[in-house]
């Protein structure tokens, strides 16, 4: 058990990948089990969460032990492994919702260790979210890793401020953005990708019913399919 005690510091330490902490639950299940034993929360808190619908409304078959634990937890393994209905590999957000629940579940069992966390994906997120264009950050364009790869090509020796400056040119320049040609989404972004996962052009919006909604057009420029998001108030 110290093992997996240790394996869990180094993970949530940096010195062992989110990916490789999913590979030995999906390869352990003494590793898989151990998760379960010092999980906090008995009965299994999601089970007894009745009036919340969507717990009503999902129904896994028996997989793995992360089944009996937080639900969020569970889609981040779901993920990793591409079960179907989820796309292989792990976002950001997935990463940071399962180091986050380990953080508290190696706390909860071991509150004198002293931790120093690896908080670098938490920093990502939040120069994601200070210096992309809000009309461009939508949840497919969030989930698909394209800036994050962005960010790992900045200067990392250039003060953040310059960087940010620069990360946010460089959006533009890959989402095809033209002085201030921003759509005004009614809702929160919902820019879209191509088929083929790349970014595409915004080139116009239009009301529908009586401006109660609003139809946003982009384009495919590999293609030159039109794309068209529906949003309404």
């Amino acid at each position: 058990m110290n093992e997996y005690k240790e394996f869990l510091k180094d993970y949530l330490e940096g010195r062992v990948s989110c990916e490789e902490f999913m590979d030995r639950l999906k390869r352990e299940k003494a590793f898989d089990q151990y998760i379960l034993d010092i999980w906090f929360w008995r009965p299994p808190y999601y089970l007894i969460r009745e009036n919340l619908p969507v717990y009503n409304q999902v129904r896994i078959p028996y997989n793995s032990y992360l089944e009996y634990l937080d639900m969020e937890l569970y889609f981040s393994y779901l993920e990793y492994i591409g079960r179907k209905g989820f796309k292989k590999g792990l976002t950001l957000r997935a990463r940071l919702n399962t180091r986050g629940y380990i953080r508290d579940i190696y706390k909860f069992n071991f509150p004198e260790e002293t931790l120093q966390i690896d908080e670098s994906e938490s920093v990502l997120r939040l120069f994601l979210l200070q210096y992309c264009p809000e009309s461009v950050y939508s949840i497919e364009v969030d989930e698909s890793g394209i800036l994050e790869r962005l960010y790992e090509n900045l200067p990392q020796d250039l003060p953040k401020t310059k960087r940010g400056k620069l990360f946010r040119e460089e959006v533009k320049k890959l989402f095809y953005i033209e002085g201030n040609n921003f759509p005004h989404w009614i809702q929160s972004s919902e820019w879209p990708l191509s088929k083929t996962g790349k970014p595409t052009k915004y080139l116009r919006s239009e009301k529908v019913y009586k401006g109660e909604g609003r139809n946003y057009y982009f384009l495919d420029v590999d293609t030159g399919e039109e794309i068209k998001v529906f949003q309404c108030f």
